[in-house]
């Protein structure tokens, strides 16, 4: 920001110190993320759960095979498991998490359900590092997120997929960007940016984006919830009936199929 007011160009994000501490982060936290089994009692029981999604095909309510349904926990982390192994080609079919070894290939699922904390872990120690530097000075900044990554508790559930981390990587980053806008001068106002859409000119400025985040993420949830108790009547062989969308009630899939004897 100084440089920027001084006129010189700002420096090139690969340049930076965030950038360095992402990869310092990158190399002490990624490589070994998979390298041991899943630890019980947490990780196997949350990294299930989150198979269980894949399996059933349902997002919304969780089962566990052992206990049926399962509710204690917020929905956000099993989520980002479920997502994570589906994109990383986990095989998620009942007997079939190791499958990959029969073709030569390491199977590593532990590796998956792990990923979203590592990413977690690391947003979070970039935007305490962005706060530390805006009040305190970069070099303070750095070697803060040093220190905080190699911290044993830290490093210790960076490593673990359980409710842990999203928590406390959440909250890490609110007081970081608490601390970044308490340094933030009091007659600052936000940059606002023209976009012209056609023959209109619509003012955009962090505000709406934050606004936007917020509706993309409550939004789907909310169509989908109201889309389950909605129905188009729709017949392949007399076509659209009246009323074209009836009121259906709530459906459950109960079991887990092919999986410890239940059926759904």
């Amino acid at each position: 920001a100084a440089l920027a007011r001084r006129g010189a160009p700002p420096r090139p994000f690969c340049k930076g110190g965030g950038f360095w501490l992402i990869a310092y982060a990158t190399v002490v936290l990624l490589p070994a993320l998979g390298s041991k089994s899943l630890t019980d009692p947490w990780e196997t029981h949350y990294g299930e759960v989150a198979r269980e999604i894949l399996a059933r095909q349902d997002w919304i309510s969780l089962w566990w095979a052992h206990e049926k349904w399962f509710m204690s926990k917020p929905i956000l982390g099993f989520w980002m498991q479920s997502l994570s192994m589906a994109t990383l080609g986990v095989h998620y079919e009942p007997g079939q998490m190791l499958a990959s070894a029969a073709n030569g290939a390491a199977p590593w699922p532990e590796w998956a359900v792990r990923f979203p904390v590592f990413v977690f872990t690391v947003a979070a120690t970039y935007v305490l590092y962005k706060a530390v530097s805006r009040a305190f000075g970069p070099r303070a900044g750095l070697l803060g997120g040093v220190v905080l990554t190699t911290m044993p508790q830290w490093f210790f559930i960076a490593h673990q997929t359980m409710t842990d981390m999203p928590f406390v990587a959440s909250m890490s980053a609110a007081l970081g960007f608490f601390l970044i806008g308490a340094s933030e001068p009091g007659d600052r106002l936000l940059r606002v940016h023209e976009v012209h859409v056609g023959p209109l000119r619509v003012g955009l400025s962090a505000r709406h984006a934050l606004l936007a985040a917020v509706v993309g993420l409550a939004a789907p949830q909310i169509v989908y919830l109201l889309t389950r108790n909605l129905e188009l009547a729709l017949d392949p062989v007399v076509g659209l009936r009246m009323p074209p969308i009836q009121i259906v009630s709530d459906s459950f899939a109960f079991g887990s199929a092919d999986n410890c004897g239940n059926s759904p």
